[in-house]
């Protein structure tokens, strides 16, 4: 049995006057090939090339990339104007903390401006529900073992039997009252690990205080 030696492939952000690329090199390929995702993500795959080479091609390129993108940004905006916080839409430049972190993002494609924006929910998160969380804490006398923030698709809280509380980092674009809703509702479980009706009358005690 022959082994194959394993073909080296690499990839580099590499920026031309002022256009951002993926630069993919893959030794196989024969051709130098240049693609402009739905995202506005230009992808350059080519062969072990010189850098002069290289240039020549961007030089080349260049008015057909311009062109490209102007007209991808008129059809569909990768980037959108509003953000939902607090139960309203807001528009994504009255929030400095946002701004900062999408302009900081080197490759904007739509998974890693996803990852800017659960950054921003998740950082938010802490900011806004931590202090909460410590008051009614000693409003009602029950203190979790462990707070943690993640995304979640289906639930706005859980609560384990161990006493770990995980709050939906989704939950600031809610409404104040609902997210406070939430946090009682999960500080309830460490005392009703149900949805008992004593559990329901304990969180409407909490809130009507």
């Amino acid at each position: 049995m022959v082994l194959k030696k394993p073909v080296l492939k690499t990839q580099s952000l590499i920026k031309y006057r002022d256009v951002s690329l993926t630069h993919k090199i893959n030794p196989r390929l024969k051709h130098s090939y240049i693609q402009i995702n739905e995202y506005g993500e230009v992808i350059l795959k080519t062969p072990k090339v010189s850098k002069r080479f290289l240039l020549k091609l961007l030089e080349e390129k260049y008015p057909w990339i311009k062109r490209t993108l102007q007209k991808n940004t008129k059809q569909k905006p990768l980037l959108s104007q509003e953000i939902e916080l607090f139960g309203e839409i807001l528009k994504i430049q009255e929030i400095p903390e946002i701004n900062k972190i999408l302009n900081n993002i080197k490759i904007k494609n739509e998974q890693n401006i996803q990852k800017g924006y659960d950054k921003f929910y998740l950082k938010k998160s802490k900011e806004y529900i931590l202090p909460k969380i410590e008051f009614y804490t000693q409003k009602m006398q029950l203190f979790p073992k462990e707070i943690k923030f993640r995304k979640m698709k289906r639930k706005w809280g859980s609560c384990r039997n161990d006493g770990v509380i995980t709050y939906n980092t989704n939950l600031l674009k809610k409404s104040p009252d609902f997210i406070e809703e939430v946090i009682v509702h999960e500080l309830a479980h460490l005392q009703h690990f149900n949805h008992s009706k004593a559990f329901y009358e304990l969180i409407e005690k909490t809130l009507s205080l």
